[in-house]
Order: C-alpha cells, then sequence, then structure tokens
C-alpha cells in the first residue's frame, strides 16, 4: 500500500509539474494573444508581406537615425575644429609678437649711443612685451571657456 500511494502521490506531482510549466510558457509568451491570434489568420504570403515591409521600415529608420547622428557628429567635430583653428591662429601671433620684442630687445645694445632710437626700440618692445601678454590671457580665458564648453 506504502508503494502505492508513494506512485499516485508521484503521479499527481508530475501532473501538477506539467500544468504549471505548461502556464508558465502561455504566461512568458513574448507576444501578446491578440496578436497571435491576428497572425494566426493571415495566408503565408500576407506574413511575407508583413515580415518585408517590417524590414523595410526598420532600415529606413534605421537609416535616418543613422543620418541624425551622423549630422550631429559632424556638426561637433566642425565645432571642435573651429576652435583649434582659433587656439593655432592666437599661438602664431603670440609667436610672432615675442619674436618681434626680441628683435627689439637685440637692437637696443646696437643703438645706446643714440637717445632717439634707444626710446624708439625700447617703446617698441615695451609694446610687445604687452600684446604678448594681452594674448596669454586671451589665450587662458579661451582655454577656460572650452573647458566650460566641454563639461
Amino acid at each position: 500500500m506504502l508503494l502505492f500511494t508513494r506512485t499516485q502521490s508521484q503521479d499527481r506531482n508530475s501532473t501538477t509539474d506539467k500544468s504549471v510549466q505548461k502556464k508558465l510558457r502561455q504566461n512568458l509568451s513574448i507576444y501578446p494573444n491578440w496578436l497571435k491570434e491576428k497572425f494566426s489568420r493571415l495566408r503565408i504570403g500576407q506574413k511575407i508581406g508583413y515580415g518585408y515591409a517590417l524590414a523595410i521600415g526598420i532600415a529606413i529608420f534605421g537609416t535616418g537615425a543613422g543620418l541624425k547622428l551622423g549630422d550631429y557628429l559632424r556638426k561637433e567635430a566642425l565645432s571642435q575644429l573651429n576652435v583649434s583653428q582659433q587656439q593655432q591662429q592666437l599661438l602664431q601671433k603670440l609667436q610672432n609678437t615675442v619674436f618681434k620684442a626680441r628683435s627689439h630687445a637685440a637692437r637696443i645694445p646696437a643703438v645706446l649711443g643714440d637717445r632717439v632710437w634707444l626710446e624708439y626700440e625700447n617703446d617698441r618692445f615695451f609694446l610687445q612685451i604687452n600684446d604678448a601678454k594681452v594674448l596669454i590671457s586671451d589665450n587662458q580665458s579661451s582655454r577656460e571657456e572650452i573647458a566650460i564648453g566641454w563639461q
């Protein structure tokens, strides 16, 4: 009798396990029931046609999204290129100003005997130094603006 009870309880467990598994499969289905019913009524040609339409729709959407993303990234790259070109021009101006200041400083010992030329070279030297200071401050302020813009 004990043997029969155990098999009976095992049979009951296996039937309940199967019914639970069936319910889980039904609940875990990724398609809603109404969608399954709609597609089950369609002919195979219609299903193929809808599949092609879906594939073409996804391709068009993907192409549009890719173009939009590409345009955005292109604009960002152009903006960064513009900023780097401005920095390059600023540094080129600074280099030219420093070269001019050096040339005026190098001429000062040669004109020590002539007061007019000494005053001229001295004024030009300090003018170039002041221009260099302005360019350096412009460069630092543009770097700060860029750092703030990239955050």
